[in-house]
């Protein structure tokens, strides 16, 4: 757990790093909200990622919301609302739970292109911290994020102009959007092989 002091703002935040916990989600999820309760906390944002069929110059987030009030609130900010079908995960729990106590609670995914898996995109880390500020009304300083992705960005660019198998997996991308899905690729999730940009990049 950690404290960061939000003058602006009047409020603190505290933030919890950890692994999703694979056993008794359940006593998790209470002792989560007895904390809340005992710091007098109303609003519990979860943050996670995913890889997607998307390109990395986007900067696409998806939500979900306990409420309809804190969902239109998203959608103004340019965050996709999903209806989540799918196996339990420890933020589906939380939200569930949040429901119970009359909590807001909001899980926000970044989706970051298939194509950088192992590499940090610091792009999409900037839009998050940027998105997260204005839904606590606090500021944060990401220049160094923003920094970090135009050195990265300039990489990656540079790789996909001299190597036509990246330029392959960035123009069907492109396609994809253009039609409104990522439907060209979707057999890469089921196992074939994806293009990742670290084994383009010069070792460290």
């Amino acid at each position: 757990f950690y404290v960061a002091q939000t003058p602006s703002a009047g409020r603190d935040l505290v933030i919890l790093k950890s692994d999703e916990p694979q056993l008794r989600w359940s006593g998790f999820v209470q002792e989560l909200f007895d904390l809340c309760r005992r710091l007098d906390i109303h609003t519990i944002i979860t943050i996670g990622s995913m890889y997607d069929h998307v390109l990395h110059t986007d900067r696409t987030v998806s939500a979900i919301a306990s409420d309809a009030a804190m969902t239109s609130v998203l959608r103004q900010k340019g965050v996709n609302s999903i209806s989540y079908q799918g196996p339990g995960a420890i933020h589906s729990s939380i939200q569930a739970e949040g429901l119970k106590r009359n909590a807001t609670c909001i899980s926000l995914w970044c989706h970051c292109p298939l194509y950088l898996q192992g590499t940090t995109h610091f792009g999409i880390l900037a839009h998050l911290g940027k998105l997260l500020a204005s839904l606590g009304d606090f500021e944060l300083n990401t220049e160094d994020l923003e920094i970090n992705w135009e050195k990265l960005n300039t990489q990656i660019e540079t790789l996909i102009e001299n190597n036509a198998e990246l330029q392959a997996v960035v123009r069907e991308l492109r396609k994809a959007k253009t039609r409104g899905s990522g439907t060209a690729l979707r057999g890469a999730a089921k196992g074939e092989k994806i293009i990742n940009i670290q084994d383009f990049l010069e070792p460290k």
